[in-house]
């Protein structure tokens, strides 16, 4: 029988956890979010951590540029909020318009300022073991594994389509708990071998036609990122499939925790940087 891996007590933990540490705060701490060209996911994702600012009591800025704004005048406005004594989380809206150089713009930002995590400074850490500010998504993940106790050492990880960024954070984190981590594409072969030996996996893209999900154990874990689809985020796996197994997570909770985080992520940086 199903055990759904409820992340309503842990989001709860982690806002009321923001909003007592926000008791202690001398200023408002801030986060600045880059936005480039018309997105509709993009535009309901900055919407969703604009309400939860409001909720908690960070302050939301928002600087919106055109599709054809100059590279230059993005990082310009990057680097200017870096020197904003009063802006401690910076972050851009991904994906950026084709146009436009990613890896240029996300290093502009400072890494004591990164709250996505996404610099290659802040990655690099990350994949070295060191001190670093992680992706929320990932440590998402982490936290609701965590939370029901859930064993990853020695584990084979597979992790299903998805955002490169997001898969190589959780690949380090991962890694640095000794798991065995496995990227499975859309181009990938014999996945329905592969997957009979999965404990935990990771499913951040349609799967509908990859693989047969009945080949997965009994006892296999799933973490559903879940999809922007007919105008709403919803979940990969169909529900009558997932009663199956063990242990699921629902994607609207993972991805309130990962907007939790993120303010966390906040916080982190206004204590560095204050």
């Amino acid at each position: 029988m199903c055990k759904i891996l409820s992340c309503i007590e842990l989001n709860e933990q982690i806002q009321e956890r923001i909003k007592q540490e926000l008791k202690t705060c001398m200023i408002r701490p801030s986060i600045a979010v880059i936005k480039v060209g018309d997105n509709e996911l993009i535009d309901f994702s900055v919407k969703k951590k604009e309400q939860l600012c409001s909720n908690i009591g960070i302050y939301f800025r928002l600087f919106e540029f055109e599709n054809n704004t100059p590279e230059l005048a993005i990082i310009n406005k990057i680097k200017e909020l870096n020197n904003d004594e009063y802006v401690h989380g910076i972050m851009v809206e991904l994906p950026l318009p084709n146009n436009y150089n990613e890896r240029r713009i996300l290093n502009s930002i400072s890494n004591v300022k990164d709250i996505d995590g996404l610099t290659d400074i802040n990655a690099g850490r990350l994949m070295n073991g060191r001190r670093a500010l992680i992706p929320s998504t990932a440590q998402s993940v982490f936290k609701i594994l965590e939370m029901y106790n859930i064993p990853v050492f020695d584990k084979n990880i597979f992790i299903i389509g998805g955002l490169t960024h997001i898969n190589r954070s959780l690949t380090s984190l991962f890694m640095a708990k000794k798991a065995n981590v496995i990227w499975c594409q859309d181009e990938a072969t014999n996945i329905d071998d592969k997957l009979s030996l999965a404990d935990i996996i990771i499913i951040g893209s349609d799967i509908s036609d990859m693989f047969n999900i009945k080949c997965l154990k009994d006892e296999s874990i799933i973490i559903d990122l879940g999809i922007w689809k007919n105008h709403q985020f919803t979940s990969i796996i169909d529900e009558t499939i997932i009663k199956e197994y063990t242990h699921v997570s629902i994607p609207n909770g993972i991805n309130l925790v990962a907007l939790s985080i993120l303010l966390e992520n906040v916080m982190l940086c206004y204590k560095n940087i204050k």
